[in-house]
């Protein structure tokens, strides 16, 4: 159909949609625009109300000789290590536990959801002895993922926790769990970079959250 200025400058927002509540995630165009800038490049815009929308992806040519290069993977771009622990992965974005959820089931974990804080300090509390470590989203209904943090914890001082946020306000007010060694993971995340940090948080040293 065509979006108009307003709507264009937003497009590219984790999370900003015009659907209907339920219809959709806000993740697709970010995704693609972080995919774009990845690789050195921009996306170009078209669009007015009535006219429909054209979007053109620009990518740097690589001029060098096949036989010149001698590549070398990116971090990124490298396979995640799996693992057999259980995970426990809160998040109210329905989308979002299906893909972390099915990534994470297939590098051999065994993921527990919950779709809000209160149901995910239900869950850890009927396994606590078998869950490794929790991915919590920042924002989410019934408590935070901070008020969780406290919660698990206060549970199991050694679980590991990582926080999954797609704002930049949130990251500042977990700069205090930051400074003291806790993982963050910005939204929207690949399926490889969701393994990745998943892997390290569970290979790093638990970090101590208590106050000097």
């Amino acid at each position: 159909m065509g979006m108009d200025a307003a709507v264009r400058e937003r497009i590219f927002e984790p999370f900003f949609t015009t659907k209907d509540a339920g219809k959709g995630t806000g993740l697709g165009l970010a995704t693609v625009y972080g995919i774009v800038k990845q690789h050195n490049g921009f996306i170009h815009v078209e669009s007015e109300p009535g006219e429909g929308s054209t979007f053109r992806i620009f990518l740097a040519v690589d001029e060098a000789p096949a036989a010149d290069k001698s590549p070398v993977p990116a971090s990124d771009d490298l396979p995640a290590r799996g693992g057999t622990e259980t995970i426990l992965l809160a998040d109210d974005h329905l989308g979002i536990c299906e893909m972390a959820q099915s990534v994470l089931t297939a590098r051999g974990y065994e993921v527990l959801v919950a779709h809000d804080g209160e149901e995910a300090i239900q869950i850890f509390q009927a396994n606590r002895d078998r869950i490794s470590l929790a991915v919590l989203d920042v924002i989410m209904p019934r408590r935070s993922g901070t008020e969780v943090f406290a919660a698990l914890k206060a549970l199991n001082p050694n679980l590991s926790v990582l926080f999954a946020t797609g704002y930049t306000n949130e990251t500042a007010a977990l700069a205090d769990l930051v400074a003291r060694g806790a993982a963050i993971l910005k939204k929207p995340y690949s399926p490889s970079e969701l393994s990745r940090r998943v892997r390290e948080v569970l290979d790093a040293p638990v970090a101590s959250t208590s106050r000097a």
